[in-house]
């Protein structure tokens, strides 16, 4: 009996230890696969080459390296070839492609899989891609809206949550040596401390809250001029690694999204933190962003406002809500929007695709 057609996933992220999206469902992919995540190229004092290795999920991770200096015309052909090395090296015969980002199509059209499937995040996706694409995928629901107008077999399948990692927050755990001393109730955040945040908004909640404490938990954009409120109830702890998160977020009352809403910073926000704090344990509140909206605002686990009044009184209904209850709706949310049922229903979506493929093939 043949084996199942390798997957070749070309990830916009890099694989490490805080897994994005591609990585959680490529590394439910590799048990029944072989699954090469080819990521996007590094630059380096060096000939061109590629580096395989294999991780512990039992993905093997393809880096492609170039010199320093490359034209866009060369980075092109070196990439080409070296995908091209990589199907002779690794035998790979029968394969799919994933394409995770749109930038890999230039030096991957040349290739014959036997199905293509395009994971969106957002609708401005290339004609040739969409054209190539036998389905897609869409993290996010305004998304599908837009991409179902032009494409048949286009299908939603928001991010989910790290329950297990992100659960550790609802343990009693020490609270971090530099959020001990911060007086509760505190409103909490992270992720990169840019130009998405909505400032002024966090800024006029600190006025009007002053006995309420806002934490920051980020890296500063370095590209970008960030100007932070000061007042003495914001609070920006810095950087934390993924391993950390729970535990800051187990001090917290309330998670927040205080992001700026507009075409623009909506798709730069990734509404799967709205999941994370509710593994967490926490009441949500964010801004209106579209993909927060439906599904968390809809199925009222997350309230949402758009100015700082709004705001106060969101904080203050979830900082008196009956906390069995909201967890008992959070978990049953949770449960069925898991990384193993999200990959379930996309294995089945793909098995459809092959059928029609070979159907207009036979045809």
């Amino acid at each position: 009996m043949p084996r199942e057609a390798d997957l070749i996933c070309l990830s916009p992220s890099r694989w490490d230890p805080v897994f994005q999206r591609s990585s959680h469902l490529m590394s439910r992919a590799a048990t029944d696969r072989r699954v090469f995540f080819v990521e996007e190229p590094e630059f380096h004092h060096g000939s061109a080459e590629l580096e395989v290795t294999q991780t512990d999920q039992f993905v093997v991770r393809v880096v492609p390296k170039l010199p320093h200096g490359c034209s866009t015309l060369d980075l092109s052909g070196h990439l080409r070839r070296m995908m091209d090395a990589l199907l002779l090296t690794s035998d790979i015969r029968r394969y799919e492609l994933w394409y995770g980002s749109a930038a890999a199509l230039p030096w991957t059209k040349h290739l014959m899989p036997q199905l293509v499937v395009c994971d969106a995040t957002d609708a401005s996706l290339p004609r040739e891609l969409l054209d190539r694409a036998d389905l897609v995928f869409t993290s996010r629901h305004s998304v599908y809206q837009k991409l179902r107008a032009q494409l048949r077999d286009v299908h939603a399948f928001p991010s989910s949550a790290d329950v297990k990692h992100f659960g550790r927050a609802r343990q009693r755990v020490p609270d971090p040596e530099d959020q001990a001393g911060l007086p509760h109730p505190r409103l909490g955040c992270w992720g990169g401390v840019d130009a998405r945040l909505d400032f002024g908004l966090l800024d006029r909640i600190a006025e009007l809250q002053p006995d309420w404490h806002i934490v920051l938990l980020g890296p500063v954009a370095a590209w970008e001029a960030v100007e932070l409120p000061r007042r003495p109830n914001i609070h920006w702890l810095h950087e934390k690694s993924y391993s950390e998160l729970p535990q800051y977020l187990a001090g917290w009352d309330v998670g927040i999204l205080p992001y700026k809403v507009g075409p623009r910073t909506a798709q730069l926000v990734n509404p799967a933190k709205a999941a994370e704090l509710l593994a967490a344990g926490k009441p949500v509140v964010s801004t209106p962003l579209p993909d927060v909206v439906n599904p968390y605002g809809e199925l009222h686990l997350v309230r949402t406002a758009a100015d700082a009044e709004g705001f106060v009184m969101a904080v203050k209904a979830s900082l008196l809500e009956d906390p069995v209850s909201r967890l008992h709706r959070t978990d049953a949310f949770l449960a069925a929007m898991s990384w193993d049922t999200t990959w379930q229903r996309m294995t089945t979506a793909m098995s459809e695709a092959r059928a029609r493929r070979l159907a207009r093939a036979a045809a």
